[in-house]
């Protein structure tokens, strides 16, 4: 096994495991609002712990869909 082949594998394996990081980011979104409201803080830590898990998944879902040969595309407007 190359060298090259052992990191594509490793790489493989954290893109499915991330996809787990979902579940972590739903829950810091809507955590935001009782910490703010209820506790009086906080939501700022859980935000920007939920922009840096977002980032993290976007990143790895972006290297996934163009290892399985997928578009990530924004819808075009037709006139």
């Amino acid at each position: 096994m190359t060298a090259f082949t052992r990191v594509r594998t490793w790489l493989d394996t954290i893109s499915a495991a991330a996809a787990w990081l979902v579940l972590p980011l739903a829950l810091l979104l809507f955590a935001q609002w009782p910490l703010r409201d209820l506790v009086g803080g906080g939501s700022r830590q859980a935000n920007d712990l939920a922009q840096w898990i977002f980032a993290l998944y976007v990143a790895l879902a972006l290297r996934h869909a163009t290892r399985v040969r997928s578009h990530l595309t924004a819808p075009h407007s037709r006139r």
